[in-house]
């Protein structure tokens, strides 16, 4: 292993190839023009993923890939 090479689960990515039509494309340059304008596509698309899966509570906002508690967990005593 390189020295400073992080390999936890929380950083490891995996590429995938997502077809698209023209229509999404040309949405998805208009979202990134619209945002700052110097992401690119992949960077995007894995944002909004991410914003996805927050938000219908298939990921949390942690990056360090703890998976916090679940729903039945949830209770006034852990209440942040």
């Amino acid at each position: 292993m390189k020295h400073g090479q992080d390999t936890s689960e929380a950083t490891k990515h995996t590429s995938i190839t997502v077809r698209l039509p023209a229509n999404m494309v040309a949405a998805l340059d208009r979202f990134i023009a619209q945002q700052d304008g110097d992401t690119s596509r992949a960077e995007t698309i894995a944002g909004i993923v991410r914003a996805w899966a927050i938000d219908n509570g298939f990921a949390h906002r942690d990056e360090d890939g703890e998976e916090g508690l679940r729903p039945e967990e949830l209770n006034a005593a852990n209440d942040d």
